[in-house]
Order: structure tokens, then sequence, then C-alpha cells
């Protein structure tokens, strides 16, 4: 159990180590301080439940904590999204986990759950499958990475 934990401890290192790249800010990362009708509304903790429930959800970005009962959608998650049966929101800049299956676009950070699923990683994907066009580094019984060392591979896969 302790080789378990160091491995772990290893891996989460080498990622953020190796993933000096750092996506992109998008249209969405634009925050306008002030009292400016364009700014961007975000908020520090929500709630979503399906699409467009709450209907915020589709345009307000979470700065903080993201939950989702069952499924997480919507704008942008600075921080933590964490669902019961998905977490489905495209761009995520931190964790993103579910119980049961975790999809994105953009993640910079880890994502943890039982499938894994994303165009494009800087980070870690950590379930028992785990699916990428591109992504740092993927631990799971089932890794395919479309351009890591090998397009599928057992236990351990990734790219620079």
């Amino acid at each position: 159990m302790k080789k378990l934990a160091l491995l772990l401890m290893l891996s989460f290192a080498a990622v953020f180590m190796l993933s000096a790249e750092e996506i992109q800010p998008g249209s969405y990362n634009v925050v306008i301080i002030g009292e400016d009708a364009n700014a961007t509304p975000y908020e520090v903790a929500m709630l979503t439940f399906w699409y467009n429930t709450p209907p915020s959800s589709n345009y307000t970005e979470t700065y903080g904590v993201k939950g989702g009962a069952p499924f997480g959608v919507g704008a942008p998650v600075y921080g933590l999204e964490a669902s019961v049966l998905g977490s489905l929101t495209d761009y995520v800049d931190g964790i993103q986990t579910s119980l049961i299956m975790t999809k994105g676009k953009e993640v910079n950070g880890l994502q943890f759950s039982l499938v894994n699923m994303v165009e494009r990683l800087v980070g870690l994907q950590l379930g028992i499958v785990n699916l990428a066009d591109d992504a740092t580094f993927q631990l799971g019984i089932l890794n395919y990475n479309e351009n890591g060392i090998l397009p599928l591979l057992p236990v351990l896969n990734f790219n620079f």
C-alpha cells in the first residue's frame, strides 16, 4: 500500500513538472472588473442538475466549486467540478471528478473517474478507462492517447 501511495505521489509530481505547457485562455477567460454590462458572470459555488438546469449554468463561469447532481454541465470551471454520475463541462482548469464518467474538451489539471474522456489534457487522467486525443499523462487499466508513445497501452500512457 505504501508503494502504491508513493507511486501516485511521484506520478502527480511528474505530471505537474512535465506539463509546463498551459492551455491558452479562450473566450471564456475574459473577466471584466467594474460595472460593465458585458462583464462575464461568475459564481464561487454552483450546483447543476442537467443541461440548462439551472439556465444560468450555460453562461456563468465557476471560480471555485461546481457540483453536479447527477451531472455537472455548462460554462467553464476554474477549481473543482465534482458530480455524482458525470462531469461534462467542456473547459476545466483544476480537477474534474465523478463516480462514473468525466468528459471535456480542454482540461488543465486532473480528471479522476472510472471513465475519462477529453480532447486535450494538460495533466493527469486517472481511472479504469482513459480516452484522449492529446493527453500529457494517463494512469489506468486501459489508456488510449492518440498522440501517446503508442495509441493504446495498459497501465500507463503519456506524451511530451
